[in-house]
């Protein structure tokens, strides 16, 4: 043994194993919920003294249209009018501001060529999971809340039985389900819940998933519910309302924690140390200059610090809470209530617009001027008592009210326009026709209502890509010990894929969100202008009107204008294409690498599409899957959803086989395996 192996195995022998967890929390339960509950109440009082749930339940009946109080109208001549501007100007606003999600750039940790291919991995992996559709419709919900409820709240959490090995979700929370100390504030720097020290979140699950969580206090919970004798199976299935509760925790000596606790009343049904933190680290033994070895503390974080896992969206903030002062939905209230007012004035008076028939009694006879149709334009009337010289208008007269006047129909484009720049969403950036005003006057509102939505995405949609996406490393950097496979569709239509591990996330890897100034309406008229001036390539053109697969529609486009002549292969050159000597294409198959990848997507539930015709060897790697050992030990949905994969390719083989129309079948298909029915 030489001396460096003795020096390693002296340094593996003097390492001291903490008998303790990691995770562990030396707090007093009595301590934790005496200030936790306390913080809690200043946190009720402050939002009563608020008024803030008030506020939130007419927002949102005034988002919903419930704005009038039907008690108060006689509803067999007044019509309830409302024209719901707030509705149509706070979606306007919300598509502006989600619809520009930002770019994701990884930055490597070194020059190095693996650094450089993990950056890059990791940017389509984040630009595949945070920028998906799923993503979108996440932010239009939290944009939506946040103007109707003054604040936004999004919770980054681990799900362990997501996937086959765990995966990272973001899920929104319900603000009247989330509280916090009423001192906190929003950082212009860092993290937006980096200035609490406690958030708390109402957690409603059945009975039965709360005692399979917290074993440890099964007994107490019980007894708190009374007794384990009341439990009954309809009782475990029924939900029960507990606090999860993140906290920063200063002990006697000045030391800061991080912890976590769950509490129903005042029982402490479990509390940890930050669990989205490596607190233990992992020791290494590595050789240092010298060829000495020497034992470092590895820890598996991404983050600068524990942070706690929600992110707050706030926009019109004095600075003062997490809570916004104001909303363009609350200030526009008054004027919607006005507007409304308005327009039911406009339709009363213009219902006594319509022509009424006036009677004289000593002329004619109720009897008879019930007769009278008024809305029949063949009515004729014969008064029997006129005589020759009579005023026939001293018997009948039609009269008629005044219209109502113009200014109410002022006040009411005027109460509209009000409305539109409370949000900055004028009828123009609507996609309304404006024939009054001019084609400057229109460029000068739309890109003024552009200016806010640019700095909206800014501030709001920006932020929180970047907390997002900061989370999703430190998940990926703590828990993605097994490799997670993404499959995604490439700009150029090919189809990609990623094994991510959290080996990717070298020290020292960046991550930035960088928003675009332009909105796609813009670039793609900006695209259409250079056209006209024969000042662009087709290929940026394609790019800019974000279509799919820009360089095969490129491709195509010229073949159809020059054919594969030196101009199309100088070209296709130019942009990094290199068509074959023919001119055509090489039929696309699916190579066997890619069965691999497949299978296992199959195996963790994930769906899979054929992209191409299986080749031989693809179709071998299948069979010999579905003879061995492991596709046996998959579960009964794996397995089934490997046979639908199979008859896939099975009719994809058979349409080839067919022909189309004619043309030349394939001449020798690949023979698809079959597997036993589960």
């Amino acid at each position: 043994m030489n001396n460096n192996e003795q020096d390693e195995q002296v340094i593996r022998q003097e390492m001291i194993i903490d008998p303790t967890t990691a995770l562990s929390l030396p707090i007093e339960d009595a301590d934790l919920v005496s200030v936790i509950s306390e913080k809690i109440n200043l946190y009720t009082q402050e939002m009563k003294k608020k008024k803030i749930e008030e506020r939130r339940k007419e927002n949102r009946d005034f988002w919903k249209g419930n704005q009038l109080d039907l008690s108060k109208l006689d509803l067999r001549y007044q019509v309830p009018y409302i024209d719901n501007i707030i509705y149509d100007d706070l979606e306007t606003r919300i598509a502006l501001a989600a619809g520009r999600m930002p770019d994701i750039i990884a930055t490597p940790a070194s020059d190095e060529d693996q650094a450089i291919k993990n950056a890059k991995d990791i940017e389509d992996f984040l630009e595949f999971r945070l920028n998906s559709s799923m993503t979108k419709r996440l932010m239009k919900d939290a944009l939506r809340n946040y103007h109707l409820d003054f604040i936004s709240v999004i919770k980054c959490r681990w799900d362990k039985n997501k996937g086959e090995n765990g995966d990272f979700v973001f899920e929104l929370v319900r603000a009247n389900r989330i509280g916090f100390d009423h001192t906190a504030t929003i950082p212009h720097d860092g993290f937006t819940a980096d200035n609490c020290d406690l958030i708390f979140e109402w957690i409603e699950e059945p009975l039965a998933v709360v005692l399979n969580k917290f074993p440890k206090s099964k007994d107490k919970l019980l007894a708190q519910l009374g007794g384990s004798q009341s439990i009954n199976a309809k009782r475990m299935v029924s939900k029960i309302r507990y606090k999860e509760c993140w906290f920063r925790w200063y002990s006697n000596s000045g030391e800061l924690m991080y912890g976590t606790c769950w509490m129903y009343g005042s029982i402490v049904l479990d509390k940890v140390k930050n669990p989205y933190w490596d607190w233990d680290g992992e020791t290494k033994i590595e050789a240092d200059e010298t060829g000495q070895y020497q034992s470092n503390k590895v820890y598996k974080n991404y983050l600068d610090q524990p942070r706690m896992p929600y992110i707050f969206a706030t926009y019109q903030n004095l600075g003062d809470s997490i809570i916004d002062d104001t909303t363009p939905v609350e200030q526009a209230i008054p004027l919607q209530k006005i507007s409304n007012k308005r327009g039911a004035q406009i339709t009363e008076l213009a219902d006594r617009v319509a022509p009424r028939y006036t009677f004289n009694g000593s002329v004619m006879s109720k009897e008879e001027a019930r007769r009278v149709d008024p809305k029949d334009p063949s009515e004729s009337i014969w008064l029997d008592q006129a005589t020759p010289d009579a005023d026939i208008r001293k018997g009948m007269m039609v009269t008629q009210s005044a219209p109502p006047p113009p200014i109410l129909y002022q006040d009411q484009v005027g109460l509209r326009n009000r409305i539109d720049s409370k949000f900055s969403t004028h009828g123009t950036t609507r996609g309304e026709t404006q024939t009054q005003e001019s084609g400057i006057s229109k460029q000068i509102s739309r890109e003024g209502d552009l200016t806010v939505a640019d700095d909206m995405s800014d501030i709001v949609v920006e932020r929180i890509i970047f907390e997002m996406a900061s989370w999703a490393l430190q998940f990926v950097k703590m828990f993605y010990d097994k490799p997670h496979m993404i499959r995604f569709t490439g700009k150029d239509g090919e189809v990609l894929h990623r094994e991510i591990t959290q080996d990717h996330i070298e020290d020292g890897l960046i991550v930035e969100i960088k928003a675009s100034s332009v909105d796609k309406q813009t670039r793609r008229s900006d695209a259409m202008n250079l056209v006209q001036a024969q000042s662009i390539d087709p290929l940026t053109l394609f790019e800019d009107l974000d279509v799919d697969n820009p360089r095969e529609r490129t491709r195509r486009l010229l073949a159809f204008q020059t054919g594969a002549n030196d101009g199309y292969s100088g070209y296709m050159e130019e942009i990094g294409e290199t068509p074959d000597a023919t001119g055509g294409e090489e039929e696309a198959t699916m190579p066997p690498e890619q069965a691999q990848q497949d299978i296992q997507m199959l195996m963790s539930g994930q769906p899979v599409q054929p992209t191409a015709t299986p080749s031989d060897s693809y179709v071998q790697v299948f069979a010999e899957f579905i003879q061995s050992p492991d596709f046996d030990a998959q579960s009964p949905e794996a397995k089934q959803a490997i046979q639908q994969y199979i008859l896939q390719l099975q009719e994809l083989v058979n349409q080839k086989v067919g022909g189309d129309n004619g043309q030349t079948p394939v001449s020798q298909p690949a023979q698809i395996p079959q597997a036993a029915p589960v």
